[in-house]
């Protein structure tokens, strides 16, 4: 038992040195999300945002050198190749623990999303909306095509079902999913946006829009377009005055390589984004997947449909007419997860894919620290949730080694305790009962000595009666 705690303590001196390390790397992490929180600043100007990341890239080399190179007595600890190694913590065969201490390395530590519009979409070069589906006409009839044969829906979720019977809107499939509880914990975001731009001749353009399919809330919004960013700017504000109603809003202004002026319209609650062009005399608005790149400052086309659209004159139908683009859903974790989605695919005969039902599914894709970038104040603030992420995945390897910790000091009582009572039970069986001996040894002497006084006191009797004799 003696060298099983010995065994023991070379354990917790392991977890001290390895806690040790991972202090370090919380402080890195910690600083790096400083960095980060103030490369998202938006007075920052491109050279202040490469000196902040300069500083970030020396720490996280530091980082990882920490994550290669920390060591108990030659056995590498925090690189992944620390895993199941037993510790022999009793005398006999099967008394064992085993610990692991996971990869914590720049490209295993971030958080793990899904989306159901391009699971690649974050930390790419271009700023683009999302949204998972997209057409320029007839909404009832695509909703009830993706309906179709779409019965008894559910979505799983790390193996939990969760029924989505006779919901057709991805709002509610988030709040669905945020109010469960997994581990490690999922949440859910929704989003629909589109790049919009106006005619190239100049000219009045009416709009109605609406997020959701209550048609009544439907507002018109209309303002002059010439192509210029002053246009650009007042029909951004004209959007948003009406946005408490509509629940759309006007956004990210950019200007593409030719000088044309884009912004994005977006809606944020997974309602389906509704766009009618009411535009009287007509005019022919542009909606395009399209980002702006922030490093090289062009326009870039992310997926291709149908991008001019002509004016209704006002007479055009919500459900029939319009544009719409059916909200995204992102689920994002701070560990690996699989999701299952309510959609199937079959094909009609021409060999044509139908989808029914609305969200597919697939596993998640992990974003992790070497992904971070300063090179725009929206990819630092996109960083803060790997920093958050890698912090937690940190912290929880921390708090499984202090745990593992606290077993090796209950393991080394428990064999003190072991010990001393083993110890006991074996004197009680080899070792002589002092007291119990004691007694046999005075009982002993007591008839010593009274066996003694009566050999005496018979022997003095002849001697008495011999004394007696001679006196006659």
């Amino acid at each position: 038992m003696e060298v099983a705690k010995r065994n023991v303590n070379d354990g917790i001196s392991l977890a001290q040195v390895a806690e040790g390390t991972m202090q370090k790397m919380t402080d890195i992490l910690q600083r790096g999300r400083e960095l980060a929180v103030q490369a998202a600043n938006g007075t920052n100007s491109k050279s202040d945002r490469q000196a902040l990341f300069a500083e970030y890239s020396q720490v996280l080399h530091e980082f990882e050198r920490m994550s290669r190179t920390a060591n108990f007595n030659g056995h590498k600890l925090l690189d992944g190749s620390f895993s199941a190694q037993t510790f022999q913590v009793g005398a006999n065969a099967g008394q064992t623990i085993d610990v692991s201490v996971p990869a914590l390395k720049e490209n295993a530590l971030g958080f793990h999303k899904f989306s159901s519009s391009d699971p690649s979409s974050l930390f790419t070069n271009f700023d683009f909306p999302s949204f998972q589906d997209f057409g320029r006409n007839s909404f009832s009839n695509w909703m009830s095509t993706i309906a179709t044969g779409a019965t008894d829906r559910k979505l799983v979720i790390q193996g939990k079902e969760l029924p989505i019977d006779e919901v057709w809107n991805v709002g509610e499939v988030a709040r669905l999913i945020n109010n469960q509880e997994f581990e490690p914990e999922i949440r859910a975001e929704t989003k629909a946006s589109i790049s919009f731009s106006g005619p190239l001749l100049p000219g009045q353009v009416t709009l109605r829009l609406v997020a959701g399919e209550d048609y009544s809330e439907a507002q018109s919004v209309t303002f002059f377009w010439d192509g210029s960013p002053t246009a650009a700017q007042n029909a951004m504000e004209a959007i948003n005055q009406a946005a408490g109603v509509t629940d759309v809003r006007a956004e990210s202004y950019y200007a593409s390589d030719n000088g044309r002026p884009f912004f994005r319209l977006v809606s944020t609650e997974g309602e389906n984004l509704h766009i009618m062009n009411d535009s009287n005399p007509p005019a022919t608005i542009t909606l395009l997947e399209q980002g702006l790149s922030e490093t090289g400052g062009v326009v870039t086309r992310m997926r291709t449909f149908p991008s001019t659209f002509p004016s209704t004159l006002g007479s055009g139908v919500f459900g029939v007419d319009d544009v719409f683009f059916i909200s995204s859903l992102e689920l994002v974790s701070d560990g690996e997860f699989s999701f299952k989605g309510d959609a199937k695919y079959e094909y009609d005969v021409n060999g044509d894919e139908i989808r029914t039902g609305l969200i597919g599914g697939g596993r998640s894709n992990q974003v992790t620290l070497d992904n971070v970038s300063f090179a725009s104040t929206r990819k630092a603030s996109d960083a803060l949730l790997i920093f958050d992420a890698a912090i937690n995945q940190v912290s929880r390897a921390r708090a499984d080694l202090g745990a593992v910790q606290s077993r090796f000091e209950a393991t080394i009582a428990n064999l003190d305790i072991s010990s001393e009572k083993t110890a006991a039970a074996r004197g009680r069986i080899v070792d002589a009962d002092f007291a119990l001996e004691t007694a046999q040894l005075a009982r002993q002497q007591i008839l010593q000595n009274a066996g003694t006084a009566m050999v005496a006191q018979a022997n003095s009797m002849p001697e008495q009666i011999l004394t007696l004799l001679k006196g006659i």
